[in-house]
């Protein structure tokens, strides 16, 4: 699976401080939010919906929200989707997990053990401006059945 990170403008302004005499301490720009999928995620209630855990990191204090969504096909031209969303949150500047619930909803047909495609993005905003960064990961992972404790 790959991270992808997009820091908005951060970087240019970043640039452009120095370029204009800022001191480099003033124009040090935050370390870019990580996410990443799991390999697998559990089935719920037959497949009704399906928990995605993902680690995530961002700098202490920072706001957060995330996204997943996941997609499986389950027969013949059939689909089931369904989407996850958690926040926000504060970031602890250690790598996090976060548990999303997706619910199935995408033509109402049910998750089932197998392969999934899944795409997970992390919104991180400094309380002190507006300019947010973003990190985003997807592949493939494998829903089974959750284990009974």
């Amino acid at each position: 699976m790959r991270t992808t990170t997009l820091s908005g403008l951060a970087g240019f302004a970043t640039a452009l401080g120095l370029l204009f005499g800022a001191a480099p301490g003033a124009a040090a720009a935050a370390a870019d939010p990580t996410i990443e999928l799991p390999d697998s995620g559990d089935l719920l209630a037959d497949g009704a919906g399906a928990s995605v855990t993902v680690t995530f990191q961002c700098e202490a204090g920072q706001s957060y929200n995330m996204f997943v969504e996941l997609s499986q096909a389950v027969g013949e031209g059939r689909t089931a989707s369904g989407a996850g969303f958690a926040g926000p949150g504060t970031c602890t500047g250690n790598a996090q997990t976060e548990e999303l619930l997706v619910l199935a909803g995408g033509g109402f047909f049910a998750f089932r053990d197998g392969d999934a495609v899944a795409r997970t993005s992390l919104s991180v905003c400094p309380s002190e401006q507006q300019m947010c960064s973003q990190a985003m990961d997807s592949g493939v992972l494998e829903l089974r059945e959750a284990l009974e404790d």
